[in-house]
């Protein structure tokens, strides 16, 4: 019995990292999602402590599906975190040399 390839189902991917300068190119994107909904490409990458690139990913098809921002508490000496929830339609993967 032989068992044809089916179109892939992927779950959406949740990117968490500390509030920064890229939040600020997060929220724009965010923002044109509101007045027009056109799916994207998105680039993912590893980095090693010093920086340089371990593995890279390529998502298609890219539209976020939920972005939570920081909860502040002054007791907490914590870094303020975003999580942006993306959804898309296929993935690529590919390591650095």
């Amino acid at each position: 019995m032989f068992q044809l390839p089916g179109r892939f189902k992927y779950t959406n991917l949740q990117v968490k990292r500390p509030i920064g300068p890229e939040t600020a190119k997060t929220m724009r994107w965010l923002q044109s999602m509101l007045t027009n909904v056109s799916p994207s490409t998105a680039q993912l990458a590893a980095l090693s402590p010093a920086g340089e690139l371990v593995f890279g990913w390529t998502l298609t098809g890219v539209i976020p599906a939920k972005w939570t921002g920081p909860s502040f508490d002054v007791g907490n000496p914590t870094p303020a975190m975003e999580t942006l929830e993306l959804a898309y339609t296929s993935i690529m993967l590919g390591a650095s040399g």
